[in-house]
């Protein structure tokens, strides 16, 4: 299995340009593969400011995760440049995250992916093993240029799944949706309810 880290930011209103410009210097210093994206479309408009995402990977194993969060914690520069992302926020928090099936590993040359959906979906009690297996099964079978990632946080509900998508554009996500649509199966049996779709376009990548 491999390893990811989103944090989720909220900015103040009026600081979101300056929160999106600090958090691409943060993912830059840090150096690992990563990405931050700004949503285009969210699940719930009626909710507070939706979040600006930025997404550091590449952990093969949580000691690797280990290492760069004690490091960061520790380390008084890395401290203060998140505090001072923090201060230009409603709220900030992080989220680590497990990839069920393979992840991305390379691009295709000269593909270059600027849209991302991430799809929340709850399982029913004891049908979770049986959703992933289900998602699995439709990822294999997708002919989007990169196949879905699907994961699960490491807290909260253990239910719940996400399954990433990433396209060139609009159409192209929304073309996506339709062909996974076409490929639920008994998927929709397995769940608890309605899933949450959020859409969001990258900013930086690396």
């Amino acid at each position: 299995m491999s390893y990811f880290m989103n944090f989720l930011r909220y900015p103040s209103p009026g600081k979101t340009s300056a929160v999106l410009e600090a958090v691409k210097e943060s993912v830059v210093a840090v150096g690992r593969p990563g990405n931050v994206a700004v949503p285009v479309s969210v699940g719930n408009p009626t909710i507070a400011r939706p979040a600006i995402v930025s997404l550091i990977g590449g952990f093969q194993t949580l000691d690797e995760l280990d290492d760069l969060q004690e490091a960061s914690l520790n380390d008084s520069v890395t401290m203060q440049r998140l505090d001072a992302i923090d201060a230009l926020c409603e709220r900030a928090t992080w989220v680590v995250s497990e990839i069920l099936s393979e992840p991305m590993t390379s691009l295709p040359d000269g593909y270059e992916p600027k849209i991302i959906s991430r799809t929340i979906l709850h399982s029913k009690p004891n049908r979770r093993v049986e959703l992933v297996d289900a998602l699995l099964e439709s990822r294999s079978s997708s002919t989007s240029i990169i196949k879905p990632i699907v994961s699960q946080a490491l807290a909260g509900p253990v239910g719940q799944i996400r399954v990433s998508r990433f396209a060139e554009s609009l159409q192209d996500i929304q073309e996506q949706q339709s062909e996974a649509v076409s490929k639920l199966g008994k998927i929709p049996e397995m769940l608890a309810q309605s899933p949450v779709r959020i859409v969001s376009r990258i900013m930086h990548s690396q």
